[in-house]
């Protein structure tokens, strides 16, 4: 009797084992994906932080040309 309990511990163990490593390759896959996802989130901001710069730039100059504007019709 204490042989098949024996065995059936035995089992219990292999199962909880191959159940450990198929949560680590999930989790490993899960690590590669955040990483990922992280890499692109920051290539996201970069992206964003420029085009924010381009409209800054682009406002400037549009307000350089509507006072130059404005000053020529001042002058009219």
């Amino acid at each position: 009797m204490q042989i098949e309990h024996l065995s059936e511990l035995e089992e219990k163990v292999a199962n909880i084992l191959e159940k450990y490593e198929l949560l680590k390759k999930d989790k490993e896959k899960i690590e590669a994906r955040l990483a990922s996802k992280n890499k692109e989130n920051e290539d996201v901001k970069k992206h964003l932080g420029k085009v924010l710069e381009e409209r800054n730039v682009i406002k400037r100059r549009l307000d350089g040309l509507i006072e130059k504007i404005d000053s020529l019709e001042a002058k009219a």
